[in-house]
């Protein structure tokens, strides 16, 4: 039975990357279509406020409220929709209250799983488990049991990256 052990951490730059990833490979089309839908309200909330008469806002309220609470509705629905698409810098935000700064984890990783422990947690997940999986150009990722395992491809040599592809069933 093969298994590769290593110890890595999780700096900003792979959480980044790892949040980034499992946010395309959960909701592929459907962030996009929120993100479209969230900015077309925005901006319709925009147009609204903008060429309404002014009759139909003094019925209303003789203030400029009205249109205020418009534009803040919309602008908040257009940066929404852009924060959707653009998730990085929600992600680097998160990355300070998610306690994995300067924070050092083992893993073990074999044909049944794989076992990740750190200073107060250990995790073990079976591959049949593994609900998402993939890859890009930093990180390889693992989700199971409502939790992302983020493996910096900097802290893994070219062999630990080709094994922990195979035994992850990555290619």
């Amino acid at each position: 039975m093969s298994s590769l052990q290593f110890q890595y951490e999780i700096p900003v730059d792979e959480f980044v990357a790892g949040q980034s990833l499992y946010n395309k490979l959960k909701s592929r089309n459907r962030r996009f279509g929120q993100a479209a839908l969230r900015i077309l309200a925005g901006v319709a909330l925009l147009v609204i406020g903008i060429y309404s008469r002014p009759g139909v806002w003094m019925a209303l309220d003789a203030s400029a409220a009205p249109f205020a609470a418009l534009a803040t509705l919309g602008i908040a629905s257009i940066y929404g929709g852009f924060r959707l698409l653009f998730p990085s810098r929600y992600f680097r935000g998160a990355y300070g209250p998610s306690g994995l700064a300067g924070k050092s984890y083992h893993a073990d990783v074999n044909e049944t799983g794989l076992r990740v422990a750190g200073e107060f947690c250990e995790w073990t997940v079976k591959w049949p488990g593994v609900q998402l999986k993939g890859e890009d150009e930093r990180v390889l990722i693992f989700y199971a049991a409502n939790t992302i395992f983020i493996f910096g491809k900097r802290f893994l040599t070219n062999e630990q990256q080709q094994e922990l592809r195979r035994l992850g069933g990555l290619g």
